[in-house]
């Protein structure tokens, strides 16, 4: 059996829905063999990449609050932390800019729950192939309409954000980062600093991502105009004449940031 709804899901970069790529994701399941099989199930699909899988739910979040994760197949019935207190506390933690969450359950009677916590689908253990990859292929679709959707309806030069009260227009050639801060976006533009309240950083990158923005670290985005120097895991930035700022590049980010920094 499987269930599935339509939840708006952004990834690391709204290109990769147009190409051959793969998706990050991990497994939690404290059931070795239950682990075993979505292993299995993960190794037959191309567009999946498995980075790690946890017995330990807590050993789990920990990874999720410092690494970027498209997908988490999550088993519900765990010791310690269970799948929905999981999901409720990552929420808490990194607020919308979370993975998608297909739940993997013996139960069909946690469906409500978990979809009340956000989970995008549920998979009914013992897992066939067959209603794994069904319901990876229509998560994947939905991401592609919405990230298709975005993509029409974007300004080559400008967009709004919603800043104590009012709509303010920000060209994207004068932002030089982005920073998270807990709940909100602080967009630095020369001098000016304007914050946007409940934006996930998932969804700025996005939105940025065809207008020469990258993603450096989990709580930054930058502008490649705005690059001075890479120097290690250190990114040093014009922001506004000659004011200059150092930013940190995440370990998971720096192999992609160091293609994007092309030496000639």
């Amino acid at each position: 059996m499987i269930v599935l709804t339509v939840k708006y899901k952004l990834l690391t970069n709204h290109n990769n829905f147009f190409k051959m790529n793969q998706y990050k994701c991990i497994i939690v399941d404290d059931m070795e063999a239950a682990a075993e099989v979505l292993e299995s199930h993960i190794e037959k699909m191309p567009q999946l990449l498995l980075l790690k899988t946890f017995t330990n739910s807590l050993e789990a979040i920990e990874f999720l609050e410092n690494n970027p994760i498209d997908i988490v197949f999550l088993d519900i019935e765990m010791p310690n932390l269970n799948g929905l207190e999981l999901i409720e506390r990552l929420r808490l933690k990194l607020n919308e800019d979370v993975p998608s969450f297909v739940l993997t359950t013996g139960c069909p009677n946690y469906a409500l729950s978990g979809y009340e916590q956000g989970a995008t689908a549920y998979l009914v253990k013992p897992i066939i192939f067959k209603q794994f990859q069904l319901t990876v292929d229509r998560l994947i679709e939905n991401w592609k309409k919405n990230a298709a959707n975005i993509i029409r309806n974007q300004n080559t030069e400008y967009f709004f954000i919603e800043s104590q009260g009012a709509r303010v227009k920000l060209n994207y050639k004068d932002i030089s980062y982005l920073e998270s801060d807990g709940n909100y976006v602080k967009f630095v533009e020369g001098k000016n600093e304007r914050i946007s309240y409940n934006r996930p950083m998932r969804y700025m990158e996005t939105i940025l991502s065809d207008h020469g923005f990258i993603r450096v670290h989990k709580s930054y985005i930058v502008s490649m105009k705005h690059i001075q120097t890479l120097k290690g895991n250190k990114l040093t930035i014009n922001v506004f004449g000659e004011e200059q700022k150092t930013i940190p590049v995440g370990i998971t980010y720096l192999q992609e940031v160091q293609r994007k920094i092309r030496i000639v």
